[in-house]
């Protein structure tokens, strides 16, 4: 019986890990999730989890994908990029959750790419079962294999793709997928009793010089992952996983597409990773930038900008970082004005020649603060040489304080 209860699973099936973020240009914060995947006589058996997210869903039912939910791709051949798009037999349930109040019951619609026979002898159909508290949701999925018209057994071959979406209502959406590579999936086979098994999964991302590559495979195996003439080699630890580095492509090149295989020849994935230059416009534009004293200063001068981080150090053009000071009306200043919030412009350039804006504000105090902020904000106030504050915002402002950090991660 599906019913949404994770409970059933426990220590069942084969587990996806957290699935990766293929470089989604608006993230959604905190947003993840994972699967797990099983068989019985009746069918394919997918359970996926995600958690956070803003969880709002499609009022078109026919565009359930455009928002949040899930997306299961299924097919009884190997579909890791070996046939022809013409000769899959692929069925794609997409499902919400009725976590969103406009929508408040699970909702399927499925898209059905199977030959013209096979649709009309077994309609396109699924079972499926949701639950949600709070950030948390569960998806329960039972595919029956009568819609690929095949009878299950030990050592067949299939292939799986999920992707798990997010969507806000300004109609941004996140999407993580098992598979970052478009229109791929993982390539799994029928192990008893009830399981599944994949000769291996990888994922990828980009460092800051480097695209960092996660293999998960049988223990002590030889893997390699491959993209264009260069190729990285590792040896699977004993708990199946391996990490490999490639180099990242030139600027203004576009994103790397990647092949994994084991000792034996077999791929055990495809990545696309998207465009390198915007992966590291996407660092320097999130990485912490502080000034001495962790944003916190005293005295007649402004603190010194602190170094960036190593990783980042090789991105920046070199000597195109530059500061602008403001006091708390937005004025440029040279020199700090009475005690209270400044704040600071840091520009600088990337080696790909987009200029990048931070703002970092900072906090001026009449005095070295540091051994008071474990007093009350009465008293942090006086040693500040403020006025205590009076409205939440002002508590707010106090909180900054006490974490020597305001905003870090702002932009402008």
């Amino acid at each position: 019986m599906l019913d949404g209860n994770p409970g059933d699973w426990s220590g069942v099936g084969l587990h996806t890990g957290p699935l990766p973020d293929p470089g989604n240009d608006t993230p959604s914060a905190g947003f993840s999730a994972s699967a797990r995947l099983a068989w019985d006589d009746a069918g394919l058996c997918i359970l996926v989890e995600t958690t956070g997210g803003f969880g709002v869903e499609a009022d078109n039912p026919g565009a359930l994908y455009q928002a949040s939910g899930i997306e299961l791709f299924a097919s009884p051949n190997h579909f890791n990029g070996a046939p022809p798009a013409d000769t899959r037999i692929v069925l794609q349930p997409i499902l919400s959750p009725g976590r969103d109040p406009r929508h408040p019951q699970p909702r399927s619609y499925i898209y059905d790419n199977r030959p013209a026979d096979l649709a009309s002898s077994a309609p396109p159909y699924c079972e499926y079962a949701a639950s949600h508290e709070g950030p948390r949701v569960i998806y329960e999925v039972r595919i029956p294999w009568s819609q690929f018209g095949v009878t299950p057994h030990e050592g067949m071959r299939f292939g799986v793709q999920i992707h798990a979406n997010d969507a806000d209502d300004q109609k941004r959406r996140t999407q993580l997928r098992w598979n970052t590579a478009p229109g791929k999936g993982q390539a799994l086979r029928l192990v008893g009793p009830g399981s599944v098994d994949s000769r291996g999964t990888a994922t990828a991302a980009y460092d800051a010089n480097t695209i960092r590559v996660v293999v998960r495979s049988k223990p002590q195996q030889k893997v390699r992952a491959e993209s264009g003439m260069v190729t990285a080699e590792a040896v699977t630890a004993a708990d199946g996983r391996a990490i490999l580095h490639l180099p990242m492509p030139a600027w203004g090149q576009p994103g790397e597409s990647i092949r994994v295989l084991d000792e034996t020849g077999t791929v055990l994935a495809w990545i696309e990773l998207p465009d390198a230059t915007k992966a590291r416009h996407a660092i320097l534009e999130s990485m912490p930038v502080t000034f001495s004293g962790d944003n916190v200063f005293a005295g007649g001068e402004f603190p010194p900008l602190d170094s960036f981080p190593e990783a980042a150090k090789s991105l920046i053009e070199p000597g195109s970082a530059s500061v602008r000071f403001f006091n708390r009306a937005g004025e440029e200043c040279a020199e700090p004005g009475p005690p209270g919030r400044h704040f600071a412009i840091v520009t600088l350039r990337s080696k790909g020649g987009k200029d990048i804006t931070r703002r970092i504000d900072l906090f001026h105090s009449k005095m070295e603060i540091d051994d008071r902020l474990d007093k009350t904000d009465g008293e942090l106030a006086a040693a500040a040489g403020i006025a205590p504050p009076r409205t939440d915002a002002d508590h707010i402002l106090f909180a900054s304080v006490r974490q020597h950090v305001f905003d870090p991660s702002s932009t402008v």
